[in-house]
């Protein structure tokens, strides 16, 4: 019956409330992905489970298996992290709600536990990073294709393998292409862009966060990458509508 018990590191990635008194939460966590979970109670005024299974928070679950339903619940939390910022300004909680989106849909990447820890980390800088929350967005994004194995860098088309020294294309497989290799669907972007992408990636995501990049270009990331994320995952993010209405 221990074996039933097990403690991970998680953050909630979505809550919506199930049944009466219940939320069914789809929890993040780096040694076993993407968890549906059970909070019993937690909506209830009282419940200890609450606050535990609210959006974008963050802690040691204590969970329980039942291995003949093959379900999982939560029993308790532990060390739990809610980040103020997100619950008191609304364009924080829609661009954390878009992050959330773009990993509950690609499934974490398939590499949970670069996913788990780049998020983490993304979530505590949320207070100390650049004023421009859509930069904050691109760095969470470049690195998440970077660990997910789709983006490799600039310096080559990734068809013909030619040197790129000016300015490029991102096709909707996120590979660079030389204007010679183009094709319909790709996003054009200036050799500024390139550089920046390719050398805020090789600092940690609390020293890019120091690397300018004009407000206009990362604008312009920031609807490019968003736009071939929703084409890749072939879904619409809500989050994103709700971000548009908020953003000004």
């Amino acid at each position: 019956m221990g074996n039933r018990f097990i403690e991970l590191p998680g953050i909630v990635l979505n809550s919506r409330r199930f049944g009466e008194i219940n939320k069914s939460v789809e929890l993040l966590t780096p040694s076993h992905g993407i968890l549906n979970v059970v909070a019993h109670g937690a909506t209830k005024t009282k419940s200890k489970l609450a606050a535990a299974s609210d959006l974008f928070v963050s802690g040691k679950f204590q969970l329980y298996h039942n291995p003949v339903k093959d379900d999982w619940s939560i029993k308790s939390v532990s060390n739990l992290v809610q980040i103020e910022m997100i619950r008191n300004n609304v364009k924080v909680y829609a661009l954390t709600g878009l992050c959330s989106e773009i990993i509950r849909y690609t499934y974490a990447g398939g590499v949970a536990d670069k996913v788990f820890k780049l998020f983490d980390v993304w979530l505590r800088l949320l207070e100390r990073g650049p004023s421009l929350l859509e930069l904050q967005v691109c760095q969470f994004i470049l690195r998440f294709l970077a660990f997910a194995g789709f983006y490799h860098g600039s310096q080559d088309c990734s068809i013909c393998g030619d040197s790129i020294q000016t300015a490029a294309y991102l096709t909707q497989d996120f590979s660079i292409v030389c204007k010679g290799c183009n094709h319909i669907g790709t996003y054009y972007l200036e050799r500024e862009i390139l550089d920046y992408i390719d050398y805020s990636l090789r600092f940690k995501l609390v020293d890019a966060y120091k690397i300018e990049l004009e407000q206009d270009k990362v604008m312009k990331l920031f609807d490019i990458l968003v736009s071939l994320l929703e084409d890749f995952t072939n879904r619409k993010f809500s989050f994103l509508e709700y971000y548009k209405t908020v953003r000004n």
